[in-house]
């Protein structure tokens, strides 16, 4: 497993120290095995994401795995520039 803290580990952190260990030592635990209920969650975050994505139209979805960071990085990605408001 990567050294980065990554959000999902923060939370985990943040949520339970103990669940926070089996995530990072024990990841194939059968306790950390997400439920039915759970997976309909993940699922709606899933179409959440498209959603959004969807009014965003343009944008540049970067599907790499966390500890990616090198490609992450290499990417072609541009930002485009932020504009404020004068008023």
């Amino acid at each position: 497993m990567s050294d980065l803290l990554s959000k999902t580990l923060f939370v985990a952190g943040c949520q339970c120290l103990d669940l926070l260990w089996w995530t990072v030592n024990e990841p194939d635990a059968p306790e950390l095995v997400p439920d039915l209920s759970l997976k309909h969650v993940f699922q709606q975050g899933h179409e959440v994401g498209e959603l959004a994505r969807s009014y965003v139209p343009g944008g540049t979805l970067i599907d790499l795995p966390h500890g990616a960071v090198d490609a992450r990085l290499a990417g072609p990605f541009r930002c485009s520039p932020l504009h404020r408001s004068t008023s």
